[in-house]
């Protein structure tokens, strides 16, 4: 199983892919360019490109209550954008839209987890910082990544843990913490992954 994952802007986006054992592509791009160039080489088998990936995941924007910009509703046109570009390239493309909440749970155990716990589970899944990411003489896996290809990471190693044929390739959840991710397997192409009613209340 090879997952693109996309943690979207309403500007530019970024985007990871994850074999089950390593990042084989990622990048912060305008949107623009995610459209017309990166997502049609990713999901067109006519590109040339073995590892293309079986599943699409994008983090999905999550109604808390509270006011939001204009940044917020362009960025849901562009989730759909995204969706719909892959999805005329592959028609059966496996995708999933999934909430922060549901990946702060899933890393941290908690969804008062910040970016930076998110982050640092990450790294702890890999070994620690001398592992995961080293230096430029011995880099990590997880070396090229900075910024929000955080997120898109993390977005990509909680979606592909949960598919029946992926389990045991990503490194486990640290001590400690317990994922409340659901079974991704359960659910049908194009549903998104449905959070309680205590957290929508939050």
């Amino acid at each position: 199983m090879i997952t693109m994952a996309i943690d979207p802007g309403s500007a530019q986006s970024a985007y990871v892919v994850w074999n089950g054992t390593h990042i084989i592509g990622s990048n912060i791009l305008p949107n623009a360019d995610l459209l017309s160039e990166t997502i049609p080489i990713w999901f067109s088998s006519k590109a040339g490109q073995p590892d293309w990936p079986d599943l699409l995941a994008i983090e999905m924007i999550a109604s808390y209550g509270m006011p939001v910009g204009a940044e917020v509703f362009d960025t849901c046109v562009m989730i759909g954008r995204f969706l719909q570009a892959a999805l005329d390239i592959s028609p059966s493309l496996q995708t999933r839209l999934v909430k922060r909440v549901e990946i702060k749970h899933f890393h941290c155990g908690s969804h008062k987890a910040k970016d930076a716990n998110i982050r640092q589970a990450i790294i702890d899944r890999f070994g620690g910082k001398d592992k995961a990411i080293g230096k430029k003489k011995s880099p990590g896996p997880l070396y090229a990544i900075h910024s929000h290809e955080w997120a898109a990471l993390a977005l990509a190693l909680a979606v592909h843990r949960n598919f029946p044929e992926s389990q045991g390739s990503v490194p486990p959840i640290r001590q400690g913490a317990q994922s409340a991710l659901p079974d991704l397997s359960t659910t049908t192409t194009n549903q998104s992954v449905e959070v309680t009613a205590q957290e929508e209340n939050l």
